[in-house]
């Protein structure tokens, strides 16, 4: 997921680099790693950033929504399972990843880590599955258009963090600046 409009950090958040390379890069290398197939998921005016990769842009009966669009997006393209990865997450590793697509998917619609501490969940760092297309759909067609609110709503499966630090998002440039600071401590 690298659509957002990137308001408060001033540049887009896809293109930041912690790993020696842009967060799409590292995110979609990691994906396909695990031998999954990967998208980058934008709006369609971002889709010259990303153009070495392949691309989803917003349908544009889901564009202008935030994160649902590419989900939503992504449903209509294609039948089966999602995995979102927010590109705002620098901390994601693939042992993270690895226990979502561990969980036991069979009982939930929707598999979701929460802040260890907090108790939030967070929508930009779970699985999708097949199942959750059409209630995602229905949700979106009676107005609602948020991701945090759909995962409360829906049969989902909430894990812990394999540590707190995955769910740390860089949304500024002094949290950016934060996270780079720990990588280079």
């Amino acid at each position: 997921m690298a659509g957002g409009e990137s308001r408060r950090m001033g540049q887009p958040k896809g293109l930041l680099n912690y790993h020696g390379m842009s967060q799409v890069h590292y995110l979609f290398n990691m994906a396909q790693s695990m031998q999954l197939q990967a998208f980058v998921s934008c709006r369609e005016e971002q889709r010259l950033l990303f153009a070495d990769l392949p691309v989803l842009t917003d349908h544009p009966d889901f564009a202008g929504h935030g994160p649902i669009s590419g989900l939503l997006t992504a449903f209509r393209a294609f039948e089966g399972n999602w995995l979102l990865l927010g590109c705002d997450y620098p901390n994601l590793n693939p042992e993270a990843i690895k226990s979502l697509l561990n969980a036991n998917k069979d009982t939930c619609d929707v598999v979701c880590f929460k802040h260890p501490e907090s108790g939030i969940a967070e929508p930009l760092i779970a699985l999708y599955g097949h199942s959750a297309g059409n209630q995602l759909m229905d949700f979106f067609k009676n107005g609602n258009d948020s991701l945090s609110r759909f995962i409360t709503k829906s049969n989902t499966c909430f894990m812990d963090a394999p540590i707190a630090l995955v769910l740390k998002s860089a949304d500024t440039p002094a949290e950016r600046d934060t996270i780079l600071a720990r990588k280079n401590e």
